[in-house]
């Protein structure tokens, strides 16, 4: 059953809660058996659909072309991305080129690092599909299983994707499609691993910081941007130090990216120690924080003690 180009005969395929729009659009492409270009050519202009993220600040004509063959209005659909009311602290950041915290998107093969899965839910969920928060490293964990994220296929290891070369294997159901593997075709689920009780607080920070309840020294868009950059900071002084080597080596926010959930929990927390005991960073540096580089080597604040010494996974 493949649909052709112009064809009207279309399954509608409702949004589930808090599905991000990419997971929903390849759910919808899925159910008619075949990949999004053949799926919206003839129903939405193929300029639209150059856009390389649909999360991000999504174009609102493609919003409106969508809203013509679904009963979803586009309003709805814009909270189906990062503008989601419950991410304000990024609606500023939208219209920037760097959105901090953002995993890649890695909609095809390709990529060192893979899209964030959550056991717990999958395990519970009749049709797998991926939440808009799970796009955020900053989530190392599921807010509502308290474990942490999954980013690998737990067979083959490799990154987990939105895309799948062989959709009418899975005709029986073909809207799960998503919960296996690109690589080795197998089931996506691995181990259901708890946070722990250090891990637990880290992420009652990041709650706390999303859902507006945190104090902070100054706005949470600027909170998020100069917070990443010590993340970065703590994991670079980690690879130096391990001789650790990855993959994608051109910028430090993709490095970033890259590890596990547990280590990056790890530097989450240095992140935050650095902000509790210098909260007057951001005063003390440029206006356009953004591009600060070394604040340390500037002279802006003393390092931290950890900073002069290994870091440990599990310290």
């Amino acid at each position: 059953m493949i649909i052709q180009p112009g064809e009207t005969s279309l399954l509608y395929v409702p949004l589930l809660k808090e599905e991000s729009l990419t997971s929903w659009m390849f759910r919808l492409a899925n159910a008619h058996y075949c990949d999004l270009q053949t799926y919206f050519e003839g129903r939405v202009a193929p300029k639209l659909l150059r856009q390389i993220d649909f999360d991000v600040n999504p174009c609102q004509l493609l919003l409106q072309e969508i809203s013509r063959f679904t009963p979803i209005p586009s309003k709805n659909l814009r909270s189906f991305t990062l503008m989601n009311p419950k991410l304000s602290g990024f609606d500023k950041l939208m219209d920037r080129k760097f959105v901090p915290w953002l995993i890649a998107s890695t909609r095809k093969k390709i990529g060192a690092f893979g899209l964030r899965i959550c056991p717990g839910c999958w395990s519970r969920d009749k049709i797998a599909y991926h939440r808009i928060h799970w796009r955020l490293s900053l989530f190392f964990f599921c807010p509502e299983c308290r474990v942490y994220l999954q980013d690998h296929c737990s067979v083959c290891d490799y990154p987990i994707v939105y895309f799948h070369p062989d959709i009418p294997k899975f005709e029986e159901d073909p809207l799960d499609a998503l919960r296996f593997c690109f690589h080795c075709s197998n089931n996506l689920i691995g181990e259901v691993i708890p946070l722990s009780l250090k891990h637990e607080v880290v992420a009652n920070r990041v709650l706390n910081l999303m859902s507006g309840k945190a104090n902070l020294p100054c706005s949470i868009e600027d909170y998020l941007v100069v917070l990443h950059y010590f993340a970065q900071r703590a994991f670079s002084e980690y690879q130096r130090q391990t001789d650790l080597k990855y993959l994608i080596q051109t910028r430090d926010r993709s490095r970033f990216l890259e590890v596990n959930s547990i280590l990056r929990a790890d530097f989450i927390d240095k992140a935050f120690e650095v902000f509790d005991e210098f909260p007057g960073i951001i005063s003390k540096t440029k206006r356009n924080h953004l591009s600060v580089k070394a604040f340390w080597l500037r002279g802006f604040v003393e390092p931290p003690e950890w900073y002069f010494h290994r870091l440990l996974i599990n310290e």
